[in-house]
């Protein structure tokens, strides 16, 4: 998964921090044939690569699922879709149609009660308390 620690203050990165991790995980170059050659590429290269979030076993995914499903809605989730939108475009308009949309969706994120929570729990406890509330 992209590590895209603004999220975890409520907020995003701005100056197109979304779209250019997109961007270049997107033509970073692979090892092996994959696509070319019609090979299978092992789970952790396409981890390695950006390509899936993580590998786990097959008896373990209906946890992790859960849990990874916990923890994102238990985050900043108008930040979460924010970073939605801007990968969406991205991935319609390449980087210039997601600088488009940054300073309209980012930049009102600064007012929700989440990111004044966030960005008030890093300064005084560091990353990893804030507790957010969707607002």
């Amino acid at each position: 998964m992209l590590g895209l620690p603004e999220t975890r203050l409520g907020i995003v990165p701005l100056a197109g921090g979304v779209e250019r991790v997109a961007a270049r995980a997107r033509t970073r170059p692979r090892q092996g044939g994959g696509a070319w050659a019609g090979t299978c590429t092992p789970p952790r290269s396409s981890a390695a690569w950006g390509v899936i979030d993580r590998v786990v076993a097959g008896d373990e995914l209906h946890n992790a699922a859960e849990e990874f499903a916990r923890r994102l809605a238990a985050g900043p989730t108008r930040a979460l879709s924010v970073v939605k939108d801007l990968i969406s475009a991205y991935t319609t308009a390449g980087v210039m149609g997601a600088d488009s949309l940054l300073t309209h969706a980012a930049v009102g994120l600064f007012d929700t009660e989440d990111a004044r929570n966030g960005i008030e729990s890093f300064l005084t406890s560091g990353p990893g308390h804030a507790v957010f509330a969707g607002r």
